[in-house]
């Protein structure tokens, strides 16, 4: 038998074409959208397996094509001298060794290894069609002697376990029904007058958290069908509504009902919004990755009980500095990485971001205060000012800008496709499992 699991390909960049449907600059990715692709993990056991003293033991995979000659894939760990040993397990994409008719030969070539020389000493023989079976007699090999002097009588090769991944492009996920909703966090500190000047303040129509905004907002749109974008204020005081000199966080509603709807909307929020807001302190951020963690439960949770389609969550924080509350958010950061959650922080003005490193992952795991890891990295860092290359983002030309903005999009957004892959890896579901999903909510009137 053998696991059949879903896994992220290693996706790299990803640019945004089209306004009604989100398509995927292809040249972006190691596969074409659309193409799944698979990967095997093999693990090897031997019994008898001849012993030399202080010899330890490794194999290599090599693969015969139409009759070519075979060539090497992979090689295994090296296992101390042993009649039983048990090397790691080893994995291979697909495309390496499956051919039109699953008929590639496959030789699995053993050594003894002493300093730095290997010397082969039997080797088994199999392919494709028989590997996929998976443990059992079909994958039990008695290994045949390469030269005479070697001793390898009852030698056994067993195959302990196979697991194929098939890898899903994450863009075949919100084909199938999934939607992205994100979470913006907008920085209202006093770090923010910089020079007598704040830099919320308009110019030309533009400041650098509006071509933050305009940046990972316009990228998210298309795959936010519901068109509803929330955007939160930090660290200032505002002067309206309930938040009233409430610092820690606010919401930045829309004062007048107008037909604006996603990207716009959440823009119009904040112009309408920030000069009633003092630019006050702390750069607190913990409490919206929280927020962040309890929206993906609860659609978790409506999602079980079939009362809604599957969400994955954006959280987007704009910040001019480091968080105050950096444990905290690290603690969050750790909970948020076993949910489908990205979290992308937008760095502007000239605020210290030395401390970013340690929320990405970059310099290890992500640790909470109890030791606990983080499961994956689901956390990017993006300077704004490193692409854009000036505070005045006004004195850029639109043509200029336009290419910027390109770039800043492939380079804020070039995780998360592998973030949402591995999420769905993870807890074995497939863009068919969703696809079944909102079929059923359709069938039951809730969509």
């Amino acid at each position: 038998m053998c696991d059949l699991i879903c896994r992220g390909s290693n996706g790299k960049n990803i640019l945004l074409r089209g306004k009604e449907k989100a398509r995927i600059h292809a040249e972006a990715f190691s596969t074409e959208p659309g193409e799944i692709t698979s990967t095997y993990e093999f693990k090897f056991t031997a019994v008898n397996f001849p012993i030399l003293n202080n010899y330890s033991s490794y194999y290599e995979f090599h693969a015969n094509d139409a009759g070519k000659k075979y060539y090497f894939l992979i090689r295994s760990d090296v296992y101390k001298s042993s009649a039983s040993p048990k090397w790691k397990k080893i994995t291979i994409p697909g495309k390496q060794l499956q051919s039109s008719s699953n008929s590639r030969i496959i030789k699995i070539k053993f050594f003894h290894k002493k300093g730095a020389t290997g010397k082969a000493i039997g080797e088994v023989f199999t392919d494709m069609s028989t590997l996929q079976k998976g443990v059992g007699l079909d994958n039990t090999y008695k290994l045949y002697k390469v030269n005479s002097n070697s001793n390898i009588k009852g030698a056994e090769v067993k195959l302990s376990s196979l697991r194929i991944f098939y890898n899903h492009p994450f863009v075949n996920y919100f084909e199938s029904g999934l939607r992205m909703l994100p979470l913006f966090a907008i920085d209202f500190t006093d770090a923010n007058t910089v020079k007598g000047k704040n830099l919320h303040d308009i110019r030309s129509n533009l400041n650098c958290f509006l071509t933050a905004m305009h940046g990972a907002g316009g990228f998210l749109e298309p795959y936010n069908p519901s068109k509803k974008f929330i955007i939160y204020g930090y660290g200032g005081r505002p002067q309206y509504g309930e938040y009233q000199d409430s610092y820690q966080f606010f919401e930045l509603p829309a004062k007048a009902e107008r037909k604006l709807k996603g990207l716009k909307r959440m823009m119009n929020s904040y112009m309408e919004n920030k000069n009633e807001i003092e630019l006050y302190q702390p750069r607190n951020v913990s409490w919206f990755v929280i927020e962040a963690i309890r929206l993906a439960t609860l659609n978790l949770i409506e999602v079980k009980k079939s009362l809604a389609p599957m969400n994955y969550y954006v959280l987007i924080i704009v910040s001019n500095g480091k968080f105050a509350d950096l444990e905290i958010t690290k603690n969050a950061i750790v909970r948020a990485s076993t949910l489908p959650i990205s979290i992308l922080i937008i760095g502007v003005g000239p605020g210290n971001f030395g401390s970013m490193a340690k929320l990405t992952g970059i310099k290890g795991p992500v640790l909470d205060s109890y030791g606990n890891k983080a499961v994956c990295n689901n956390v990017k860092f993006v300077s704004e000012k490193q692409i854009f290359g000036t505070l005045n983002v006004h004195k850029i030309s639109k043509s200029e800008y336009a290419k910027k903005m390109v770039k800043f999009r492939n380079k804020l957004f070039s995780e998360v496709p592998i973030h949402i892959e591995n999420y769905f890896s993870r807890n074995d579901l497939t863009p068919e499992n969703l696809s079944d999903h909102i079929k059923y909510l359709k069938s039951l009137g809730k969509l």
